[in-house]
């Protein structure tokens, strides 16, 4: 039985993955180069110790903005070298104009919040949950 592909053809399922991954690093890029100040930040980012990293970004998927998660290693693909370090660039450079604390956000109501990362929430609710116990 022959193969569908001769040795070296790619598939166009996985061209289009490629070129999707592409457009997303592009399309991530730029949403970060907005972020000017934490409620700048779209809820959909994970954001860690009041920053944002590389992992996360790779790992951002967000319908509304267009966007896919991917995997770290197909972001650092050779076709992707001069994207990703724009992404890089972009990640370093909002990461400079966010202050080290977040300012608290205001709720609809009036009353203050905190953004957390999601992890940061889970930690707390382990915390009450064990000491309500």
């Amino acid at each position: 039985m022959m193969s569908k592909f001769r040795q070296g053809e790619t598939s166009s399922t996985v061209i289009d993955k490629r070129n999707a991954i592409t457009k997303s690093i592009i399309r991530k890029s730029k949403l970060i180069d907005k972020i000017k100040c934490y409620e700048d930040i779209p809820s959909s980012l994970e954001i860690k110790k009041h920053s944002i990293s590389q992992a996360s970004v790779h790992k951002w998927s967000d319908s509304q903005l267009d966007i896919i998660g991917y995997a770290r290693n197909s972001a650092h693909s050779e076709h992707n070298t001069q994207v990703l370090n724009t992404l890089i660039e972009s990640i370093k450079d909002a990461n400079e104009r966010l202050p080290l604390v977040p300012k608290p956000i205001k709720k609809d109501n009036g009353e203050s919040a905190t953004r957390l990362s999601q992890s940061e929430v889970e930690q707390l609710k382990n915390e009450n949950e064990e000491f309500f116990m």
